[in-house]
């Protein structure tokens, strides 16, 4: 599925510029997205994978989904795994330079499978990783912004909070 609507959302700092920001609206069987019309789609991203970028944000979002049956029991090891695969990556791109301020992979407040999730920061960027496992899938996404923290952080928020929907089977 590609770009369904565009939306008008008047965010809290859009009340300083005086009109709203438009958003582009993505529509996926496990998730909700909305991106302000500069991100852009990138065209050729690895399978599963699905990326966008803003040059006004400075930013880089990458969306993961794949399938998998596993047991109860091997939930929290999927977790584990992941957790310790997108780390061990970050730390392949950039040795040396990583910092991790906080990981954490624990079991969803639905009961419903396992989050993982990271914050880490190298010397030119911030990285933000969050997944879900459940029996059925993976679903993860990263997140990396410019290095001032705060802004990063802010932007990382906006996502959780106004970006972001998801629907986990």
């Amino acid at each position: 599925m590609k770009n369904k609507r565009i939306l008008e959302i008047k965010c809290p700092g859009a009340a300083a510029r005086n009109k709203p920001e438009r958003f582009v609206e993505y529509t996926f069987d496990e998730f909700t997205l909305l991106l302000p019309q500069d991100w852009r789609e990138l065209a050729e991203p690895p399978r599963d994978t699905l990326e966008w970028d803003s040059s006004v944000e400075d930013a880089w979002l990458a969306v993961r989904v794949k399938a998998h049956q596993a047991a109860d029991g091997e939930v929290a090891r999927l977790s584990e795994s992941n957790l310790a695969a997108s780390l061990r990556s970050l730390q392949e791109l950039a040795p040396g330079e990583v910092t991790v301020l906080r990981h954490a992979s624990k079991p969803r407040p639905d009961g419903e499978g396992m989050e993982f999730s990271y914050v880490a920061e190298t010397a030119r960027r911030t990285h933000f990783q969050l997944g879900y496992v459940t029996r059925s899938k993976v679903l993860s996404f990263g997140l990396i912004c410019g290095a001032c923290r705060e802004e990063a952080m802010d932007l990382y928020d906006r996502f959780l909070n106004e970006r972001l929907r998801l629907t986990l089977h």
